[in-house]
């Protein structure tokens, strides 16, 4: 399951105004963790490769990374010095290969990327060729190049896109298509092609934060935020061919609910949690071994942006929590195991940290998390198992300096992350893998 910390903005509009309005959001932390002198840091022992640099421009924003169980992962970005390309690297178990743009002339943001066990890849990404706001993707078979992209979406605006994998060989990309305010999805088919858009949502609600996940067995789950009445919705795909998908449901009960995030195991379970606006508590309904809650439940965290995923039998959830100050807060964790959750644990060392990212690894049942101290400047990343204690010290991955956005992934071979550098004036992709634990 890859997760990306970046959301992209909701009325894809705004993509051509890109340049120049995410200056400010891009460089205002860059430039406080500039100015204050990196605080030492024990580095505990780790395994971890030096940091590896991936870009070619210097000018790189919003990672993405996913990993397989072979060992081998695949990392895109946004390159700003090559007009708002979609960059991409390979990783064949030993070595990163050399950058190459994937997007060709359609620009774009938000690139989000699936690698199969096999070794297919698939990336999409929220771009615009001329007056049109789409959605794109790029194929990458299993030893061979990336593709020429495509236009999945249709009607003059569309974005929010994301992607995952259903099988080997097929996967499903969803967006929102804002010219009609709905919820669509498009399909790799057996030919090698990509289905026509398919419609899951009524019109209407100003949809937004669309996530498509498949369990084992390949049954699918999207959700989606209406956030003109504040509530998460789900729709499940009922059939083998992704024709026929459950009529949308209302999940969120009462909260003012805001930036849901989906989770899904290999054997069915599953876990959805969202941020409710009016308290700022996290809130989660799940589903376990074939049964949901009968209602969501408020759980001991505070936050905007809480993530989750689940593994065969129990659930993890993490979050920057809340704080008073503009630059950050703790990074807390939570599990579901033996049939409670546990209270909350705090991974981070230092108050000041970036929103977190999360991944679970499904035959080991453990968690990889990762994030930027503020107080250092460090990519961070923390491993917490289903069973024991949580780890008394993240693992320290970067250089000191300001490393940003770190997105971490995982498989039963192999770990990794990757995250924005800055030196000097140049923005550049890093990356660094470990092996994991059987």
């Amino acid at each position: 399951m890859y997760k990306v910390e970046f959301k992209c903005r909701k009325k894809m509009s705004f993509i051509r105004l890109f340049k120049y309005l995410f200056l400010f959001s891009q460089f205002f932390v860059p430039a406080l963790l500039l100015s204050v002198p990196p605080t030492p840091s024990i580095q505990p022992t780790t395994d971890w490769t030096p940091p590896t640099l991936l870009s070619d421009g210097d000018d790189s924003y919003e990672p993405a990374l996913s990993i397989n169980a072979r060992g081998e992962a695949v990392a895109v970005w946004l390159n700003r010095t090559n007009n708002l390309s979609v960059d991409a690297s390979f990783f064949d178990g030993s070595s990163w290969s050399a950058c190459t743009t994937i997007s060709k002339d359609t620009h774009g943001t938000c690139p989000k990327v699936s690698l199969s066990t096999e070794g297919n890849a698939v990336a999409v990404w929220d771009g615009y060729i001329g007056n049109r706001d789409a959605v794109f993707a790029a194929i990458k078979p299993a030893g061979k190049e990336w593709s020429d992209p495509v236009m999945l979406s249709s009607g003059p605006s569309a974005g929010g896109s994301s992607i995952a994998h259903r099988n080997e060989t097929q996967a499903v990309a969803g967006w929102v298509n804002e010219h009609g305010d709905t919820v669509q999805i498009s399909f790799i088919t057996t030919d090698g092609s990509w289905s026509t858009c398919q419609t899951l949502s009524e019109a209407g609600g100003h949809k937004a934060h669309f996530q498509i996940a498949f369990d084992g067995a390949g049954k699918g789950t999207a959700i989606w935020e209406e956030s003109a009445t504040h509530q998460v919705f789900l729709s499940q795909s009922q059939d083998s061919h992704l024709k026929a998908w459950s009529a949308p449901r209302m999940i969120s009960g009462s909260s003012q609910a805001a930036n849901p995030r989906l989770g899904v195991s290999e054997a069915g379970d599953l876990i959805i949690v969202w941020s409710d606006l009016a308290k700022g508590q996290v809130y989660a309904i799940k589903l376990l071994a074939g049964a949901w809650d009968q209602t969501p439940v408020g759980l001991p965290l505070y936050s905007e942006s809480p993530l989750a995923d689940a593994f065969p039998g129990g659930f993890f959830i993490a979050c920057q929590e809340n704080s008073v100050s503009s630059s950050g807060g703790l990074i807390k964790a939570m599990r579901w195991t033996h049939g409670s959750w546990e209270d909350p644990v705090v991974l981070s060392t230092h108050e000041k940290n970036s929103p977190v990212s999360l991944a679970v690894e499904q035959k080991n049942k453990e968690a990889l998390h990762g994030w930027t101290n503020y107080e250092t400047g460090n990519a961070c990343a923390a491993r917490y198992a289903s069973e024991g204690p949580p780890p008394e010290m993240p693992i320290i991955l970067s250089h000191q300096g300001a490393n940003l956005s770190p997105v971490v992934a995982l498989s039963e071979t192999l770990m990794g992350a990757i995250w924005r550098h800055i030196s000097g004036t140049d923005q550049l992709i890093e990356a660094s893998v470990t092996a994991s634990k059987e």
